[in-house]
């Protein structure tokens, strides 16, 4: 219950999207980056289909309401 709780108790204030180095693996959605002192949750992942390709991570910054 407190998961869906949380889930209520935050909305998405921007959505950011990182272009990084690939990694072979590691990096999974739930995981968090910071950025200018905000942490951005990442929700989704883009691999490049071509070796060397950068990946995109897709993330949200969330705030308590």
């Amino acid at each position: 219950n407190r998961e869906v709780w949380e889930g209520y108790a935050a909305k998405v204030r921007s959505i950011v999207n990182f272009s990084i180095r690939p990694v072979k693996k590691g990096i999974r959605p739930g995981m968090w980056v910071q950025c200018e002192g905000e942490w951005h949750e990442i929700v989704a992942i883009q691999r490049g289909t071509h070796l060397g390709a950068a990946m995109v991570l897709k993330t949200a910054v969330k705030e308590a309401i």
